[in-house]
């Protein structure tokens, strides 16, 4: 789920979780589910990068002694599962088109839009 949501948010999404879901705002399910195609059509990132990706990655009592590309690492270790995001991003990719709620697919980068939340 973690791989999931760092994926998301490295794509410049304003991604949450919330329990078992992600919420994902801002976005039309049509964007997303275009986006999650493009993903899951392209080659699996590397681990160190997506980590990168990431602003707050220190969870261990020593982590903040750590330099980034060690912290990176540990990260991408006990947090990122890449193989089992993307066997989910296959997934996703093979659900039908959603439909956008009415309204939404007029205001492609208006920031003065109401887009709803959706949820993963």
């Amino acid at each position: 789920m973690n791989t999931l949501l760092v994926t998301l948010a490295s794509q410049g999404l304003n991604v949450g979780q919330d329990g078992v879901c992600l919420t994902v705002k801002g976005t039309t399910p049509t964007r997303l589910w275009a986006l999650i195609h493009e993903l899951a059509a392209a080659p699996q990132p590397d681990p160190l990068a997506l980590a990168d990706s990431v602003r707050t990655k220190a969870r261990d009592k020593y982590d903040r002694y750590l330099g980034e590309d060690l912290l990176n690492l540990a990260y991408a270790a006990r947090a990122l599962d890449i193989p089992a995001a993307w066997a989910t991003l296959a997934d996703l990719a093979n659900l039908p088109r959603p439909d956008d709620p009415p309204g939404t697919a007029d205001h492609d980068n208006d920031e003065r839009s109401e887009l709803r939340d959706f949820v993963l």
